[in-house]
């Protein structure tokens, strides 16, 4: 269970992780996003109206990352809609060969979004395997899924703070090799001023975790999470972020062996530091 992902405590512990990668005290918010900008952001509604699918080990494990998601949607100009009553996607039910259950919460799932059909126009997925299972959700669904990384690709953010790190990005064989999610998280890491991208070698190799297979084949799984942290590090960088859940814990898990001083975070919670600058709590 030493894979379960976690995440710093609260918003205070992420600052003060990143701040002292940096090597600086605390930024001051105008050396980040200026306070009367961030307002101006919050409330602007340029881009689309979005439903947000949490996904259930996000939710869980994982809810200042969601949070935190949820700040750069708004900040970017998106209007965020709530669909209450959305469960599990399903993915885990199927990797663990239960389809019928599976078949039932995407069934449950689909009634939720059509009932609030023409008040949301993307479906925002934290995590690339809910991502890709919500792919395989009818045409009315599935059309309009867009992991976060993706959807932010393509809007504004504010302007991004000094991050002077070097950064590796870790892809999720669910976003890689199953959306063809590759460029977009890339992308976003380039626009921070100061931050330095790297590539590991391997970067389409899963790194063991795949769904349950980190239950099923525990040796297996164990193995390749220490080759793809030891690739990771051997890099150089500061930070490794990722986009799934499954893949973060396993590879925080496997660097605690491999490079202890070396720590991972969701991506989105590097994009948060850099763009809000802790500035926006709620």
């Amino acid at each position: 269970m030493g894979t379960l992902p976690t995440e710093p405590p609260d918003n205070a512990a992420l600052l003060g992780l990143l701040d002292g990668l940096c090597t600086r005290k605390p930024a001051k918010a105008e050396e980040g996003m200026a306070p009367e900008i961030q307002r101006e952001a919050m409330t602007a509604t340029t881009g689309p109206t979005v439903a947000f699918f949490r996904g259930c080990v996000n939710d869980i494990l994982l809810p200042g990352a969601a949070t935190r998601l949820r700040a750069l949607l708004v900040a970017a100009g998106c209007r965020v809609v709530e669909t209450p009553g959305l469960v599990c996607c399903g993915a885990l039910d199927r990797h663990t060969g239960r389809p019928e259950r599976a078949e039932g919460l995407r069934e449950r799932n689909v009634v939720i979004l059509d009932a609030f059909e023409g008040t949301w126009d993307t479906l925002v997925v934290e995590a690339a395997g809910c991502g890709l299972e919500l792919r395989s959700y009818p045409s009315t669904v599935a059309t309009r899924v867009m992991d976060g990384a993706e959807l932010l690709s393509h809007l504004n953010l504010p302007p991004a703070r000094r991050v002077p790190l070097k950064v590796v990005v870790h892809d999720p064989c669910h976003a890689r090799h199953g959306q063809g999610i590759i460029n977009e998280p890339r992308q976003l890491l380039r626009r921070i001023p100061g931050l330095i991208l790297l590539e590991s070698d391997e970067p389409d190799v899963c790194c063991g975790s795949g769904g349950a297979y980190s239950l099923l084949h525990p040796e297996l799984s164990a193995a390749m999470g220490k080759r793809k942290a030891e690739l990771l590090a051997a890099t150089g960088a500061d930070l490794v972020v990722t986009g799934n859940p499954g893949c973060l814990g396993q590879l925080a898990d496997a660097l605690c062996l491999v490079a202890p001083e070396l720590p991972i975070l969701p991506l989105t919670d590097l994009l948060w530091y850099a763009h809000l600058g802790g500035c926006w709590t709620r």
